[in-house]
């Protein structure tokens, strides 16, 4: 026989883990504690993309500016002819406006250099294919650097691509300081795309008029 009354006994019944058998609030908690990781795997993945349409948008540029170089019979130092659509400068712009919002003029930079084994006489040729002039817009972006060379030294070409003696191509560089969301700015790396293009024209443009 129990000598307790029935309203005592809940009293006396085990209580010590009724807290951890409590599942109140576990939603909420387990929310806030993936919601870090759910917001940066969204960011990352549109960073991907954003980094993707970049690509895609600098190639679209550096083909721009290379596909007008190479349609002149000749190019046009920026100081030189200045309203004319074969003036370097004009080309870069041309450059950065088939770039859209992508605000090249503001984060870039575009480098235009012609390649070849020489410059006017078929004769007497470079013992290497040789950067014959570089040019570089008037928009500039820290870090960007021609990968192609200096004027006068040796031309690297794309896959190192080694020119035939009797050839000389144009290169068309594009830099562009990429900013990821999810790095706020702290890593933001240099983006470089590049167009190969053979001259089209009559002249060969190995070499720009500046007067």
């Amino acid at each position: 026989m129990n000598p307790l009354p029935p309203a005592w006994r809940p009293l006396l019944r085990p209580s010590a883990f009724s807290i951890l058998r409590d599942r109140r609030g576990a939603v909420s908690i387990e929310t806030a504690i993936l919601m870090p990781t759910l917001f940066l795997m969204v960011m990352t993945a549109l960073d991907v993309a954003r980094y993707a349409r970049t690509t895609a948008t600098l190639d679209r540029v550096a083909v721009t500016v290379a596909d007008l170089a190479t349609k002149c019979q000749t190019i046009y130092a920026p100081s030189v002819q200045t309203a004319s659509p074969c003036n370097v400068q004009t080309i870069f712009n041309a450059g950065a406006t088939a770039g859209g919002d992508l605000a090249v003029t503001r984060n870039g930079e575009i480098i235009l250099s012609s390649v070849g084994w020489y410059t006017t006489n078929p004769t007497a040729p470079y013992g290497a294919q040789t950067v014959l002039w570089q040019q570089a817009s008037s928009f500039t972006t820290p870090g960007a650097g021609s990968s192609v060379g200096s004027p006068g030294m040796v031309g690297k070409l794309p896959a190192a691509q080694v020119l035939p003696t009797s050839h000389n191509v144009l290169v068309a560089e594009v830099f562009f300081t990429y900013r990821p969301w999810t790095t706020l700015n702290i890593f933001t790396p240099v983006i470089r795309r590049s167009a190969v293009f053979r001259p089209r024209a009559t002249t060969d443009l190995r070499t720009l008029a500046t007067n």
